[in-house]
């Protein structure tokens, strides 16, 4: 688990409009986060070979590089790094498909606020620092994400167990819940 005392580096992968969410970051009161934005795929490659980073921030809308192929790129250059993917598209299709390419969290911009970020991120940062994870798991939806089946904190269970009736519509989530025996 991180030391709740400990900065998290990460390094976020978006567009410039997108400065809300590093915002949150930065005003985090729970946790330290030191934020390096960048806005392109090559960005990627630069900032992962001169720094260590806890997690990666990745949009599938960069000016350079849409879709799962931006995350396909940023996975083979960050094999190890936890990767949150931010996207504005509200489609368990593309949840999925990020899931099995890599993602380790997907959230859906405007679906969730700072509280969910930061619990997604040190998620994120606690399961892989406890346990390798093997891209194409099971996943699950919560507080507006695909998450893959990884430990859970109490929280992420409870966002996950408020959020589980705004979530019927999500086929991906209803074949884990049977899969796994979930019950909320």
């Amino acid at each position: 688990m991180i030391d709740p005392i400990s900065t998290i580096h990460v390094l976020s992968i978006e567009d410039d409009s997108d400065r809300l969410v590093r915002t949150w970051l930065r005003q985090a009161e729970s946790r330290k986060f030191q934020v390096t934005p960048a806005e392109r795929l090559p960005d990627v490659a630069r900032h992962f070979e001169l720094s260590g980073y806890d997690c990666m921030l990745l949009d599938l809308g960069l000016p350079d590089s849409l879709g799962i192929e931006t995350l396909v790129s940023a996975r083979a250059i960050a094999s190890e790094l936890p990767i949150v993917v931010l996207t504005g598209v509200d489609e368990c299709d593309v949840a999925e498909q990020s899931m099995r390419a890599g993602a380790d969290h997907f959230l859906v911009k405007g679906n969730f606020g700072p509280d969910v970020l930061i619990e997604t991120i040190v998620s994120a940062v606690d399961a892989r620092r406890s346990r390798s994870v093997s891209f194409g798991q099971p996943v699950r939806c919560g507080a507006g994400a695909l998450v893959s089946a990884l430990p859970m904190s109490p929280m992420s269970a409870q966002i996950a167990g408020d959020m589980s009736d705004q979530l019927a519509y999500c086929g991906s989530w209803n074949r884990y819940r049977r899969a796994s025996g979930m019950q909320f």
